[in-house]
């Protein structure tokens, strides 16, 4: 029985293969693995750009006494 379920899931995803390996050229096509890559790259700047903005008011903070204002 076990056996049968198995083969029957494995007959449907198999099915399914062509739909996706389409669905998959469709995106390959319009480059969405390329601006995906584009997004990750934008987001880590931004962390950096927020991490250095926090450092620099950190040490503003810091040299304020420093500097007597």
């Amino acid at each position: 029985m076990e056996a049968e379920a198995d083969l029957a899931s494995i007959g449907e995803r198999l099915a399914a293969l062509p739909g996706l390996e389409d669905t998959l050229k469709r995106y390959r096509d319009a480059g969405v693995g390329e601006r995906l890559q584009e997004q990750s790259l934008l987001v880590r700047e931004e962390r950096v750009l927020d991490t250095a903005r926090e450092r620099m008011l950190r040490l503003e903070t810091c040299s304020r006494p420093l500097r007597g204002t």
